[in-house]
C-alpha cells in the first residue's frame, strides 16, 4: 500500500468520525458525540474540528474543559470571537463572573453585537451581586464573633476579635433587608431618609450603589441639612421638614428610613401622625426600616436625665399601634460602640462575658421592618 493510499484511507477514517459525531450531535446525544468528535481532532486538529469539540463539551456542561481549551487556543488567536464567547459563556456558568466580563468586552471590542452587550449587562448584574454576597459573608462572619463566641473560634488557635462600631452592624443589618425584601437592586430603589442628619446613612446608600436622584432627606435642623447638602450629591433631594408633614407625594418611596427617629417623640399622638406620614409616602409591599432604644435599655438609664427627658422605649406593642395593618418584624440586637480584642480560646469566655457587661457593648437597641401591605 502507497503512501497516497494510507492517506487517503486515514482522511476516510476522519470523515466518518466527524460524520458520526454530527449525527450523534444532532440526535442530542452529546455523550457519544463527543467521544468520535474528539477523536477526528486528535488525529487532524483543524479550526473547524476544534469549534466542535468546545461546543459538545459545552452542550455536556464540561464548563471547565471548555474553559482549559478555549483559553489555550487564544494564547494563538486572541481574536477568535466563537471561541472569545463560548468561553465567556462558560466561565458565567461557572460563577466566575469577572473573567466572563473580560472576555464578552474582549469580543465586544472586535466588533459591536447587541447580542454581546445583553450579555456584558447580565453578568456585570451578575458580578455585582456576588461581590454584595461576598460583602454580607463578610459582615456576618465579623458579626458572627460580635455574637457569638462558639466552637468556631475554639478551632483557632489566635484571633481577632472584632466587637463592631455600632453602625457597622447597623449597616450589615440594613444590607441584609434590603436584599432580603427584593430591593437588591440598588440603582433603582428609591428611600427617604427621616431624620437624616447630615446624610451619613444617604452617603452610603450611594456607596452601595444608588442613584443620588432616588434619594431624599428630611430633618428638623435647617443648619443640618445645610451641612449635609454640601457633604451629599448636588442632584439628592434634603429638605428641611417635620415628620407629621412629609412633603412628598403618596407612595413615592421604595424604603423610609427612621434609624433613632421614633424613640425621641415622646407625644403618643405625634407619634402616631409620623407613623401614618411615613406609611403615606411609602409604595405598597415598601418597607420602613427602623432602629430605636427598648424599654429594658430605657429602664437601665434611670439615673440619665438626657434619655428621661428624650427618649422613650419602642418595642413591638408601639409599632403595632403606630402601623396597624402593616407587618411588622421586631428583633432585638446586640451592638458595640468600639472594642477589639485578641483572644486566645482559653481566655474567650472570660472576656467575652466582661466584654459584654462592659459600657461599651448595648444589648438595649431594637431594629424593626415594616411592611405595608
Amino acid at each position: 500500500m502507497n503512501e497516497y493510499t494510507k492517506n487517503e484511507e486515514n482522511m476516510t477514517n476522519i470523515q466518518q468520525l466527524e460524520q458520526l459525531g454530527i449525527h450523534f450531535f444532532q440526535e442530542g446525544n452529546y455523550e457519544e458525540a463527543e467521544r468520535y468528535l474528539v477523536q477526528a481532532f486528535e488525529q487532524e486538529p483543524d479550526l473547524e474540528r476544534f469549534y466542535n469539540v468546545i461546543h459538545v463539551k459545552y452542550k455536556l456542561g464540561k464548563f471547565s474543559e471548555v474553559v482549559y481549551l478555549g483559553e489555550k487556543y487564544l494564547e494563538i488567536d486572541e481574536n477568535e470571537k466563537y471561541v472569545l464567547d463560548m468561553v465567556g459563556d462558560s466561565y458565567y456558568y461557572l460563577q466566575q463572573y469577572k473573567q466572563s466580563m473580560d472576555m464578552f468586552v474582549r469580543l465586544q471590542k472586535i466588533s459591536y453585537d447587541e447580542r454581546v452587550y445583553k450579555k456584558i449587562v447580565e453578568v456585570k448584574r451578575k458580578l455585582e451581586e456576588q461581590q454584595e454576597k461576598r460583602r454580607l459573608e463578610k459582615w456576618a462572619e465579623e458579626f458572627y464573633y460580635v455574637s457569638s463566641y462558639g466552637e468556631k473560634g475554639r478551632q483557632t488557635r489566635t484571633l481577632q476579635f472584632p466587637i463592631l462600631f455600632k453602625d457597622h452592624v447597623l449597616e450589615y443589618l440594613l444590607m441584609s433587608k434590603l436584599i432580603q425584601y427584593g430591593f437588591q437592586n440598588i440603582p433603582q430603589v428609591k428611600v427617604l431618609d427621616v431624620g437624616c442628619g447630615e446624610g451619613r446613612w444617604l452617603r452610603k446608600l450611594v456607596d452601595w450603589g444608588a442613584s443620588p436622584k432616588h434619594l431624599a432627606g428630611v430633618d428638623l435642623d435647617g443648619s443640618i441639612i445645610q451641612l449635609a447638602k454640601e457633604l451629599c450629591a448636588k442632584d439628592m433631594t434634603l429638605l428641611q421638614a417635620h415628620g407629621d408633614e412629609l412633603p412628598f407625594a403618596n407612595e413615592s418611596f421604595d424604603v423610609v428610613l427612621t434609624i433613632g427617629v421614633l424613640q425621641h417623640i415622646k407625644d403618643k399622638e405625634l407619634r402616631k401622625k409620623v407613623s401614618n406620614e411615613l406609611s403615606r409616602v411609602l409604595k405598597k409591599g415598601g418597607i420602613i426600616f427602623t432602629y430605636n432604644l427598648n424599654k429594658k435599655q430605657f429602664a437601665k438609664s434611670v439615673g440619665n436625665l438626657f434619655i428621661h427627658n428624650t427618649t422613650i422605649g419602642i418595642e413591638m406593642g408601639e409599632l403595632e399601634e403606630m402601623f396597624p395593618e402593616h407587618e411588622i418584624v421586631y428583633e432585638e440586637v446586640l451592638l458595640a460602640d468600639s472594642v477589639i480584642f485578641n483572644v486566645i480560646p482559653e481566655q474567650w469566655g472570660t472576656l467575652f462575658d466582661k466584654a459584654t457587661q462592659s459600657k461599651n457593648f448595648n444589648h438595649g437597641y431594637g431594629i424593626a421592618v415594616i411592611c405595608k401591605k
